[in-house]
């Protein structure tokens, strides 16, 4: 009997979210305090925050605005970025240290046990044990303060270095660390120029070998050079004034509060006064005249001050200079000097404005400091400035540093001494001397026009022989070059006639001669001023044991030390197993016999359960391996033994030729890859067809390859195809795993061809990546575009939904930006590639709001279509946004043109290319892509664009599971590309602090739609006919496997990576028609596979029906001996807390009962 339908509304997009939709939002992505204070009163406040984070990388405050505005509507309309970024983005105030990135894959895991170790290290992100000392310096948004200070303080930004631009720049800190170093593990390093004291486990960039590479501390060598920052000599002309009067008032200038009484007539006096604060005088004396005038110079611009110059006699009876002025405006210059007033006070320090950007204002500052309180030695050409405290002293000697200039400070003892008859008392202080007169001219363009200046510019001698950098082999060769044709005056003069060029180490005089005559060569030459040698190490030094760190965006450096400073390191993943060789085999190295991969997974199990990832989720990881590898049975039964490998999706690299043989009965060979030496020590015969198979495989290192790059691998097993096709397909009907990836089909689709070989994916499947590949993925929820849902009228806003993929495509390329990824090679991969993953959620629910069935053919042509549209608008997009920002770097990054691609590709012959040629990134890309040629049969004018302009991404779409955001910000429409599970049934959550999972009742969004638009009292499987559902109410088990495939294939063919599909198959289906799904997925091009079957035998699944758990029994037997049996759905009282059957025997059977 079919359902009355009623009146209903024009849209389906604001049925009131159900109960466990809000406590999923609330619990995973509503931003928090560290206390526990919500900071997103709503669900649409997590929409502003994020929209103005991903609106905020845009270059221009109006371009911020607009895209803030566009992203939010986007937000509401359907887009939702994946979980991260939606519980992330935006939070860095509250939550530091994480990632807006879903998903990455390891790096190869070599076949050694350091490398086992060292991407567990990885993986479990451990490289924060550097540290350094809480008085070494960095540079913040605040400007040169200690790292104690921008860890207490939170300073937001620190600066970094780019290895591969080899420029500075300001990057996020991402999170704030303090730790405990002791005494025996502390470090100091020193250059010339100056300090680095650090924890020795800290990785230093140093430069060794002719290239830069990061090093543990303790294990720097003294023929290392160290990586240094230095500051340009120039400065903000149009700020030259106000610095230099900040430095010439603290060099000898006086302020102080003038003390008025006013009479009640002057009220509006008192008023002003009472405004300003005080008012002060400002007063200096001087005993040349351009420097006072210089001086009232300042107060006529800032204050239009009148006051003159006069001249005065001291009390020592030497001729001087006075000016002073005291005005309510005058007054406000105090903040210039940060309201160091009164009497000259013992602790002066440079103005925080000058420390917060040196690079514009310390040198005129400097030719203050020079003009009032320094003196200059005619002898030498150099300065030296008095300061009454060590603290200012040492404060101008760390600012000079960051300009490479070493300065000396020396303590002056309090003295006397007579002079025109007058005895002058000196009550000591120190000295600041600065020998190096390059760098005095160029600061006495900002001085006074006084002998100071004069003296300086006239006794300049040469500086820079006691610089000394790290030479480089790119600048000796290319000084032999150009200095071939050169006079033996000039050979001399430039140092080449003597080898200077030849030599380890350089002094900035020659670099500075180089530079003068071979302008050519300044890319080098400024590449080796930022290299500074080694000059000491020491250990085991006095200080205290609390130690701090950051992490820091893109970079993963900063820069840190005294007197200058150097470049320091700061500190869900899926695996390929089968690099490892199998279990037993001697390892002649070692003397002793392997244990194999599936022990060393253990560890990675382990330590992923440890490790909690963001949002309060415990991590998640794949495992792939390869079909052919000795030890594959062993994986493929690897989840049998209770609570083994909980923490890992289980999948198996299937190969064409492993299918080819399974449907030809033919036998398979199983094999792992050889050395050179184990064919030397067991005179193995390399041309043998029964003992060598040789493999197209990605990891060649040490291994013995053929010139057609095939790996040779030893034969140790030979079993039938058809045996081991069955062994996987009992297991995934046992077990539902492992899954299925053709690893052939996905490395023929990929966009990047010609650069990855894929062996790994992301835990869930729908991202498969290279080492240390990352996306970072999002969802548009289809069900907010269906139009009079449960009518004959019932539509899809196809416009709509174009808009929406438009202006989420831009949103995802942004947080790109703010991926807070903890490794170098991740963010490498990342900025290099840009790729995305956008899909969407809700088909299923969507379907049935259309009035369709899940499956057939109507819903099949619609999945298409809605895919079609997606990729294409968003192909577009990265066409455009590659014309406003610039494409991908790959696109621009040029490749030789080698066998195995003329191989993989032969129209490249065809279109005239042989090996050697040279072919642009976004040529490959876009034209030899398998995907990009068959997008071109629909848009050839894009694809064409993109072969010349390139993208702004490599990749744009797949289809992930979309777990909990389908639930809460969805209102549980259906998971991706899935039909909903059921319309009412029962979800395993992890709570925090809970024993055991927690059951909570969720309905289907097409449930509530329909029950608030058409009918109230509806519900699944009602006998009564006023309760009842219309027959395309559809779900997971009411679809047959062949079709859970066939709308996969549907969408795959516009999705340029993978997706993440699920089969669902009752727990009475037939093993004989399970066995044949896999094959049929083969068939029809898929890139993998994957199916779930109920079985509570094994293990609980997260998604589960009333039905099943009535229909469960569970035995527990109690300490007693005594066995009770309950329904998976009745509850029980255990430790304290009530828990249903079925998932309290479902902890304590795999081991995590109370580990939450």
């Amino acid at each position: 009997m079919t359902a009355k339908l009623q009146v209903v509304t024009q849209h389906a997009t604001e049925i009131p979210l159900q109960s466990a939709s809000l406590d999923i939002w609330d619990s995973k992505y509503r931003l928090k305090t560290k206390d526990g204070k919500a900071v997103d009163g709503t669900i649409d406040d997590t929409y502003k925050r994020v929209a103005k984070a991903l609106a905020e990388v845009e270059t221009n405050k109006s371009l911020q605005e607009h895209w803030h505005k566009e992203f939010l509507w986007a937000l509401r309309k359907g887009a939702i970025p994946a979980g991260r970024i939606t519980s992330n983005a935006g939070a860095l105030e509250h939550k530091p240290a994480t990632s807006t990135i879903n998903c990455t894959v390891s790096g190869i895991i070599e076949d050694s046990m350091d490398d086992i170790l060292a991407k567990v290290h990885e993986a479990g992100l451990t490289l924060k044990a550097g540290c350094v000392a809480p008085n070494t310096l960095v540079y913040t948004e605040q400007g040169y303060v200690t790292a104690k200070c921008a860890v207490e303080e939170k300073h937001r930004f620190i600066l970094s270095y780019d290895k591969k631009s080899r420029l500075f720049e300001m990057q996020p800190i991402l999170k704030h660390m303090t730790t405990s170093v002791p005494i025996d593990e502390n470090i100091e390093i020193s250059s010339h120029l100056g300090t680095l004291t650090t924890s020795i486990k800290h990785p230093v960039l140093i430069y060794r070998d002719e290239k830069m590479q990061y090093v543990r501390a303790d294990e720097v060598q003294p023929s290392d050079a160290l990586i240094h920052h230095q500051l340009p000599w120039q400065a903000d002309d149009s700020a030259a004034l106000k610095a230099w009067f900040a430095g010439a008032h603290l060099g000898d200038g006086s302020a102080y509060p003038k003390k008025m009484t006013y009479s009640p007539l002057r009220q509006k006096w008192r008023e002003k006064a009472d405004a300003v604060g005080s008012r002060l005088i400002f007063k200096i004396r001087a005993a040349e005249r351009e420097v006072v005038e210089r001086y009232a110079l300042f107060f006529r611009e800032f204050c239009q001050c009148n006051a003159k110059v006069v001249a005065a006699i001291t009390a020592n009876d030497t001729p001087a200079w006075d000016f002073t002025v005291a005005s309510f405006r005058a007054s406000l210059a105090s903040e210039i000097i940060d309201d160091q007033i009164g009497k000259k006070s013992h602790h002066l320090s440079v103005p925080q404005w000058i420390k917060q950007a040196p690079e514009n204002y310390f040198l005129p500052f400097l030719a203050g400091l020079l003009d009032t309180d320094g003196t200059v030695n005619t002898e030498h050409g150099s300065a030296s400035l008095s300061c009454r405290n060590a603290e200012f002293a040492r404060e101008i000697q760390s600012l000079l540093a960051l300009f490479g200039i070493h300065a000396s400070v020396t303590e002056r003892k309090p003295r006397e001494h007579v002079y025109n008859g007058n005895l002058i008392k000196d009550s000591g202080g120190c000295s600041v001397k600065i020998s190096d007169s390059d760098f005095l001219a160029e600061v006495s363009a900002y001085m006074a026009d006084s002998g100071k200046k004069r003296r300086i510019i006239e006794h300049r001698s040469q500086s820079g022989q006691y610089d000394h950098y790290a030479m480089t082999s790119a600048l000796k060769n290319a000084l032999k070059e150009v200095s071939a044709d050169l006079t033996h005056v000039e050979k001399q003069h430039l140092g080449i006639y003597h080898g200077k060029h030849l030599q380890p180490t350089v002094s900035r005089i020659y670099l500075d001669r180089w530079q003068c005559l071979f302008p050519q060569l300044k890319t080098m030459i400024d590449a080796v001023r930022q290299l500074r040698p080694v000059k000491s190490i020491r250990r085991n030094l006095p200080l205290g044991e609390t130690f701090y760190d950051f992490n820091v965006d893109r970079h993963n450096n900063y820069l840190a030390g005294n007197n200058g400073l150097m470049v320091i390191h700061n500190c869900g993943i899926g695996y390929e197993f089968s690099t490892l060789r199998p279990k037993n085999a001697y390892v002649s190295g070692a003397g002793a016999y392997t244990s194999g991969p599936l022990s060393f997974m253990d560890i990675y199990d382990k330590m992923c359960f440890t490790v909690s990832s963001a949002g309060g989720r415990r991590g998640a990881q794949m495992a792939t391996f390869d079909v052919a590898h000795p030890d594959v049975v062993d994986f493929i039964r690897a989840k049998r033994e209770d609570g083994r490998l909980r923490q890992f999706n289980l999948s198996l690299l299937i190969t064409r030729e492993f299918v080819e043989a399974v449907k030809n009965d033919a036998q398979w060979p199983l094999s792992f890859p050889v050395t050179e030496r184990e064919v030397k020590a067991d005179a193995i015969d390399l041309t043998d067809s029964d003992k060598i198979v040789w493999r197209d495989l990605p990891n060649k290192k040490s291994y013995v390859v053929n010139e057609a790059g095939l790996v040779a691998c030893r034969i140790t097993k030979t079993m039938p195809a058809r045996r081991l096709w069955d062994i996987i397909m009992s297991s995934t009907y046992d077990y539902a795993e492992p899954g299925f990836i053709l690893i052939d089909k996905v490395n023929e689709m990929n966009n990047n061809w010609f650069c990855e070989n894929i062996r790994a994916t992301n835990p869930c499947g729908e991202q498969p990546l290279p080492p240390y590949g990352s996306c970072l993925l999002g969802s548009i929820n289809l069900t907010r575009f269906v139009e009079k849902p449960f009518s004959k009228e019932a539509g899809f806003d196809w416009e709509g939904f174009r808009k929406t993929v438009r202006i989420f495509t831009r949103m995802l390329d942004n947080v790109v930006e703010i991926n807070g990824l903890p490794l170098q090679q991740q963010r490498d991969e990342i900025f290099g590639k840009r790729r995305h993953g956008m899909g969407y959620l809700g088909l299923g629910s969507t379907l049935t709001m259309l009035g369709l069935k899940y499956g057939e053919e109507e819903s099949l042509a619609f999945t298409e279509e809605v895919t079609k549209a997606l990729a294409i608008e968003g192909w577009k997009v990265g066409l455009e946004l590659a014309k406003e920002k610039g494409p991908a770097p790959i696109m621009e990054q040029v490749f030789t043109v080698t066998g195995e691609m003329l191989y993989k590709r032969p129209e490249m012959q065809q279109d005239g290319y042989k090996i050697g040629d040279k072919v642009p990134g976004k040529v490959l890309h876009a034209k030899y892509s398998r995907y990009m040629q068959q997008l071109a049969q629909e848009e050839p004018k894009l694809v064409d664009e993109l072969a010349k302009v390139g993208c702004r991404f490599t990749h744009h779409s797949s289809i992930a599971p979309t777990g909990t955001i389908s639930l809460s910000l969805a209102n549980n429409a259906s998971n991706g590309i899935e039909p909903s599970f059921a319309h009412h049934y029962s979800r395993n959550v992890i709570r925090e602090g809970k024993k055991s999972k927690e059951k909570i009742d969720v309905f289907s969004f097409e449930l509530l739609a329909y029950r608030h638009m058409v009918n109230p009292n509806a519900m699944p499987y009602s006998d009564d006919p006023n309760a009842q559902l219309p027959n395309y109410f559809i779900a997971a088990d009411d679809v047959t496997p062949i079709q859970h495939v066939d709308i996969q294939a549907a969408a795959q063919k516009w999705i340029d990576s993978s997706i993440s599909k699920t089969a669902n198959v009752p727990t009475d289906y037939p093993y004989e028609d399970f066995k044949s799904i896999y094959e049929y997925a083969y068939d029809q091009g898929l890139k993998g596979c994957t199916t779930f079957r109920f079985n509570p035998e094994v293990f609980q699944g997260v998604l589960v029906k009333e039905k099943d758990l009535e229909n469960t029994t569970y035995q527990f037997t109690l300490e007693d001996g005594h066995v009770i049996e309950l329904k998976g759905n009745e509850e029980v009282e255990y430790d304290g807390e009530i828990h249903s059957a079925a998932n309290l025997f479902d902890a304590l059977k795999e081991g995590y009962y109370g580990k939450f």
